[in-house]
């Protein structure tokens, strides 16, 4: 019931005039001011992705609720974990990346909270140098993720935190995660992640997870790839033929020549072949080299991008 005419409007057309301006953060504003039910619909829109930013480094062109600094964030945690538990319902993405101020004490608890209540986040990303512990930040929540990303500026996994979370996550199907262990650390395995598809990571996260996964996408952070093509683990890669089904995967090298025929025999299922910090000088020989390969022509490679350090998931 609309409170100051009285007509009633439908609720199919709140949703869909809310799901028309979806993009004008403050057109959606105004819409919480004609009634209860423009502003419960709104909600799910205002709230459905939060990106916290650092405000002298983010420039807006207009205000917008879904971005937010790092203040803005806290009480946005406070007002989910005290107030009104039930707005955590409407968070379906959460994106982390400040730079490194100042936190109240008991942030990291009050966002543990909030998160609790989180029930549908399906994305979490993380980036930050300063972060809490795996365990105490997600520690009792209930939301199933699609897709983790996590950087804390370590390139292990310490004391096995985030293994330990990933077993809380079997429907993953983006992650982005440092794995490797430090030998001082207990040995932690990995749970199945039946829906993985597509996995970002170093030496460690591949050498890991590849090989029990069924791996569409796959993003080297280390150049070049040598886990796929030197030591131990390539007879465990020949056996299991892992990189059957990778479709786009995504490389930084200076130079693939020296790799790349290894990889080839592997590599069926070839869509998009993504190489980023190629010399100029390299460009056309690596392209000649996709050809006689065959993956130009008998395959089902249908783009060579160079120089393109975009990744797609």
């Amino acid at each position: 019931m609309d409170l100051q005419s009285g007509i009633h409007v439908p609720q199919e057309l709140i949703d869909l005039i809310t799901e028309l301006l979806g993009h004008d953060s403050r057109s959606i504003l105004k819409l919480c001011l004609v009634s209860c039910s423009f502003c419960a619909s709104a909600r799910s829109v205002l709230y459905h992705r939060i990106k916290v930013v650092n405000p002298t480094t983010y420039r807006l062109t207009r205000p917008s609720p879904q971005i937010v600094h790092l203040d803005n964030f806290t009480h946005f945690l406070m007002t989910i974990a005290i107030y009104n538990s039930g707005l955590g319902q409407y968070v379906h993405e959460i994106h982390y990346s400040p730079q490194n101020s100042s936190r109240p004490v008991g942030f990291w608890e009050v966002m543990n909270k909030a998160l609790y209540s989180m029930t549908n986040l399906k994305i979490f990303s993380f980036r930050n140098f300063v972060s809490p512990s795996i365990r105490d930040l997600f520690w009792g929540t209930k939301f199933q993720l699609e897709e983790f990303y996590w950087d804390d500026g370590y390139d292990f996994d310490r004391d096995g935190e985030i293994a330990h979370f990933l077993r809380t996550q079997p429907g993953l199907k983006v992650l982005a995660a440092p794995l490797r262990l430090r030998e001082s650390d207990p040995l932690v395995s990995l749970p199945v992640l039946p829906k993985l598809r597509t996995l970002i990571g170093d030496m460690g996260a591949i050498r890991r997870l590849i090989c029990i996964h069924p791996i569409e996408k796959l993003r080297w952070r280390d150049s070049p790839p040598e886990v796929l093509y030197s030591g131990p683990n390539m007879k465990t890669l020949e056996a299991s033929e892992s990189l059957a089904k990778l479709r786009v995967p995504s490389i930084g090298a200076t130079r693939p020549q020296s790799w790349w025929t290894t990889l080839t025999p592997y590599l069926r299922s070839l869509e998009v072949l993504h190489i980023s910090g190629l010399h100029v000088r390299d460009f056309c020989q690596f392209q000649e080299r996709i050809m006689i390969d065959g993956l130009g022509q008998t395959r089902t490679l249908k783009s060579f991008i160079s120089n393109s350090a975009k990744f797609q998931s």
